[in-house]
């Protein structure tokens, strides 16, 4: 990551212009060196950045398209509109670096960004044409032809492009309507068919597990990328009375900045704005940002939870925005430029989700969990809650009386015209996992699937032996079990291509500001600690990866060509949760966070369509 951090830096693309150092740093050698070395590469890079690599090949624009559909069978096939647009930026020419087996082909000169280059081609997928196969099935069976290199866990590729990672095709934008020809077990269903998930007395044993309970009424969407960035804003602007917000980044970057703006705009119109944000991270890369915050009249909680000795790895992790009690947005997404920004296709390179609660229930569960946590831990200069309170107990017991919560709820589910709409539970987990446990509702809900499980998590954490109520293991046993039982488990985390993540990006972001200022030596060491934050967590996390998929051969592990920082777990196609909570060790026992779960038609359809593309832009791990 240093190396990339660098190529950036110094806005160089490596195609065709290469030398020895900068093919370590696409092979991937971590450079852990010192300032010197960083200073070497660099001149390096500038002297000699017109001199092209003596070992690369040359092939027109045509040459690359004949070469591209007979290797992959006339699967991948140019994109007429964006390929005459490239010849016209004269990207005709192509170079082609060789590492190892592989050919890396990007456009001579360097003059297109990754996601320019990912949409000069396109998938045809017909599944007629192979045997009926699914997408997935297929590209099973293509890697398995592939040389898996154990050294880094890649692939030897015959043919790829920058911007594709180890994809050997170009990132689908968009899927099929009938999602069974790319995901074997996304065909036509009828989701208000009996299942266990609508069994009374199954929901009232996750009322146990989990303190909470089932609610109704609760209309809702699903928020990829940027869309919810969007949607914050648009949320801002529509803001009367007040807004609650807590996340555990806040930026001042510019897109966050627009964020801030907006609030700012509402509160000299007599908005009241709160925002709740974790304790360590506000201290290392967040001082000025909460300065200009409370400048403009934010009223700004810092959560200490991460400095106390008793559990000092807690951290306050969820992530929901709150509208006048009356909408929501509850997932995994920071305030930050990364994500804000991010498309899961473009530089900024994340994939995440959130999930919008247009009205319902599950608003007022997140106004009084947000009121609960700054009545716990609000400072001296922080506003009380006040009235909130009264009104908040008035919401639900108003709810109760509209049979959107309480035993109506349950035996509504008899009902089959009912049960797949608006149904949903939040478990907002407190540090230590004390109260509200995620991990136990998760491992119960995988028990009762009996045909698919998909899961997303940024890292994953799995040890053989014994687990404990709080544990990750509490899942991952229970995904084994399932693919013990012939239930198809996909889990989709991160490999080689995006390891990382929001610690590194907080790292990344330190290293930008102090090239602004000229403090290169400082630069390198934030770049530095940003590497080997990375590679740590890559190496750990794809260990127990590797070690956990073997378990069952109906486990289907993949790792996302960019990074993945989403939180999505489907259910037999009933029961989607999307929120903060990781499936690692930091989240199953100590980190306060948020799971939404819910049994609607239109959440989990929009889900379906995003992990069928998700799983599409993965690549399948070697067991």
């Amino acid at each position: 990551m240093f190396c990339q951090g660098l190529m950036k830096i110094n806005e160089f693309h490596f195609s065709g212009q290469s030398s020895s150092v900068a093919l370590k740093c696409k092979r991937g050698i971590s450079s852990r060196g010192n300032a010197t070395m960083a200073l070497l590469i660099h001149l390096y890079l500038v002297l000699f950045s017109s001199v092209a690599h003596a070992g690369s090949d040359k092939m027109n624009l045509d040459a690359l398209i004949n070469h591209l559909r007979s290797s992959s069978g006339n699967v991948i096939q140019p994109n007429a509109s964006q390929i005459s647009q490239c010849s016209k930026k004269d990207c005709a020419k192509w170079t082609s670096e060789h590492f190892g087996k592989s050919d890396y082909w990007d456009v001579a000169g360097g003059n297109l960004d990754d996601s320019q280059v990912q949409q000069l081609f396109e998938v045809h997928w017909d599944p007629s044409a192979h045997g009926n196969q699914s997408f997935l099935d297929h590209e099973e069976q293509q890697y398995s032809s592939y040389e898996w290199r154990s050294s880094d866990l890649r692939y030897t590729l015959p043919f790829t492009l920058y911007g594709w990672t180890n994809l050997d095709h170009p990132p689908l934008r968009s899927v099929n309507e009938n999602l069974a020809d790319i995901h074997p077990m996304l065909g036509a269903i009828d989701r208000s068919s009996d299942h266990r998930f609508y069994d009374a007395d199954f929901q009232h044993s996750l009322d146990q597990l989990s303190q909470t309970e089932l609610t109704a009424g609760n209309v809702l969407s699903l928020l990829p990328n940027t869309n919810s960035y969007q949607q914050k804003l648009a949320l801002i602007k529509a803001t009367k009375h007040h807004l609650w917000v807590t996340s555990m980044v806040f930026f001042c970057d510019d897109s966050s900045g627009k964020l801030i703006d907006a609030m700012k705009e509402r509160i000299q119109n007599g908005v009241e704005v709160r925002l709740i944000v974790e304790g360590v991270w506000s201290r290392i890369a967040l001082n000025g940002c909460i300065a200009r915050m409370r400048d403009v009249g934010i009223d700004v909680l810092i959560m200490n939870e991460s400095l106390q000795i008793k559990n000092p790895a807690n951290i306050t992790h969820n992530k929901f925005w709150i509208r006048d009690g009356e909408e929501a947005i509850v997932g995994g997404q920071n305030i930050m430029d990364a994500e804000n920004l991010s498309t899961g296709f473009n530089a900024e390179g994340y994939r995440d989700t959130d999930a919008w609660v247009h009205s319902g229930p599950i608003t007022t569960e997140l106004e009084q969990k947000f009121a609960f946590i700054w009545e716990k831990n609000r400072k001296k200069a922080n506003k009380p809650m006040g009235d909130h309170l009264v009104d908040i107990q008035n919401k639900l017991y108003q709810e109760a009386l509209a049979g959107q919560r309480g035993e109506a709820v349950y035996t509504a589910l008899s009902d089959p015209s009912r049960r797949s709409h608006g149904f949903c539970r939040l478990v907002s987990q407190e540090p230590g996992a004390s109260e509200q446990a995620i991990s136990p509702v998760l491992a119960a809900l995988a028990d009762a699937s009996s045909s698919l499980v998909i899961a997303t998590t940024p890292r994953v954490a799995y040890k053989e032996g014994k687990s404990d109520y709080k544990s990750p293991k509490l899942v991952y046993d229970a995904l084994i079990n399932a693919g013990n039982r012939g239930v198809r488990v996909d889990v989709v985390t991160n490999g080689s291509d995006g390891f990382g993540g929001t610690l590194t990006k907080i790292f990344r972001t330190e290293a930008d500001k102090a090239r602004s200022k000229g403090q290169h030596l400082i630069e390198r060491g934030f770049m530095d600690v940003a590497d080997d934050l990375g590679r740590a967590n890559y190496a750990t996390s794809m260990k127990d990866f590797l070690n956990f998929s073997a378990q069952s051969q109906n486990i289907h592990p993949w790792t996302y060509f960019r990074f993945a920082h989403q939180k999505v777990h489907l259910f037999d196609r009933r029961m989607v949760g999307i929120g903060s909570f990781n499936l690692d060790t930091y989240s199953s026992k100590g980190n306060r966070e948020t799971e939404l779960l819910c049994m609607d038609e239109d959440l989990i359809s929009q889900a379906e369509r995003q992990l069928a593309q998700d799983i599409s832009n993965s690549i399948p791990v070697r067991k």
